[in-house]
């Protein structure tokens, strides 16, 4: 992943992104498992959440990431793993900080009526990831 404002959301962008998660693969034959992106749903970790009219936009953007390197790793490695969607869930600590944010069923929902939209037929990962998140450090 990178920094939200460096979010891949265009073709070229996408491309060249993907492009290096190929390259990768090819030149790092152990590796069996990428994760594309992190906290896709959070704005800390992808920008921008929503568009102007305050419609959705980071759902569709990350759909069209996952077709891309979905394809393009598969295209070198038929058997690497694509993992999809570590999402962030809001804070429930007081003070909490989140910043534009798509709660975790919102954005499956949302990811899935994306990939619909797309008329795509082909997968666009391979694993479901999900990173729980504690409330806290301390160990009670």
């Amino acid at each position: 992943y990178g920094r939200a404002e460096d979010t891949p959301r265009t073709d070229e962008a996408r491309q060249q992104f993907c492009s290096y998660v190929a390259h990768m693969i090819t030149v790092n034959p152990q590796i069996k498992d990428v994760v594309i992106w992190n906290d896709p749903n959070d704005q800390a970790f992808w920008a921008p959440q929503y568009n102007a009219d305050g419609s959705s936009a980071a759902p569709a953007d990350y759909e069209a990431l996952l077709a891309t390197c979905w394809d393009a790793a598969h295209a070198v490695n038929p058997n690497v793993n694509i993992i999809s969607t570590f999402v962030s869930k809001a804070s429930s600590i007081p003070g909490g900080f989140t910043v534009g944010y798509h709660p975790p069923a919102t954005w499956v929902s949302k990811l899935a009526a994306a990939y619909k939209a797309s008329g795509r037929t082909k997968p666009i990962f391979d694993t479901y990831g999900y990173i729980p998140k504690a409330l806290g450090s301390s160990l009670k």
